[in-house]
């Protein structure tokens, strides 16, 4: 989980922002201990001041025997499901791309109404997941040279990509916010150098791509540099990097 934060439960105090309300449940040796008994209600919650974005930990469910199933509701209702880590113990968690202050924990257990469980290594984040997208530096171009002295511009495409099509993610490039990309080399940054953005089919794949252009000596590119990095943010606020390689070349 990147950029998180970790309540090992090492004493009885908790990280500042944390706090919990629960029937049954504690700290003691070195771990959140818990019995949750009614499936009815939420009976353990944790809150988070800042809201988080990530919730997770190691989940011990045998104390008491065989490890049965605990509710989880996120924020409210913005995620709800089951905990049940193979054979009754392991990592379970959740990232979501909207900020939830809340996590409730209930008995799911209908032939065994009382689930008794332990909570280690408790890890959050408060920072927005990053998606990670593909790029294309110098679209048409291979390998892409880039002479870190040039006086002109770069163009770099942000592709559109479909888990549908085989891709890693869902992610349409079209939604970006062209105002927030900056071009990263090791230092610094480029923002982009013309007004707007072009929208177009780069790789020829059927879906629209966008293409911004940086100047390159704003990028601070050095020799060494073996890619280069896009970030950013999309119109509704979603974090995104993507990275290419590059090669650097002399001046001529």
């Amino acid at each position: 989980m990147a950029s998180s934060l970790d309540e090992d439960f090492d004493d009885a105090t908790l990280n500042v922002g944390i706090s919990v309300v629960s029937d049954m449940g504690g700290i003691g040796g070195g771990v959140w201990n818990d019995v949750l008994n009614n499936q009815m209600n939420w009976e353990t919650t944790w809150t988070f001041d800042p809201p988080i974005y990530a919730f997770g930990g190691y989940w011990d469910l045998t104390p008491a025997g065989v490890g049965g199933l605990v509710n989880v509701l996120i924020g409210g209702g913005v995620f709800a499901d089951v905990i049940s880590p193979a054979g009754g113990a392991g990592f379970w968690g959740v990232v979501s791309d909207e900020p939830f202050a809340e996590v409730l924990l209930g008995c799911a257990g209908a032939s065994n109404p009382q689930e008794t469980y332990t909570l280690d290594d408790m890890v959050y984040s408060i920072e927005p997941p990053v998606i990670e997208v593909a790029i294309d530096i110098k679209p048409g171009s291979f390998p892409n040279s880039i002479n870190p002295d040039g006086k002109g511009v770069i163009p770099v495409a942000i592709l559109t990509t479909s888990v549908a099509d085989g891709d890693p993610v869902d992610f349409d490039a079209s939604m970006v916010d062209a105002s927030t990309v900056r071009f990263l080399g090791n230092c610094g940054g480029a923002s982009m150098a013309h007004k707007k953005a072009d929208l177009e089919d780069v790789d020829s794949d059927g879906d629209i791509d966008m293409v911004l252009h940086f100047r390159i000596q704003e990028a601070h590119i050095f020799a060494s540099d073996t890619e280069a990095c896009l970030e950013g943010q999309t119109m509704d606020g979603a974090h995104f990097v993507g990275c290419d390689s590059i090669r650097v070349v002399p001046k001529d």
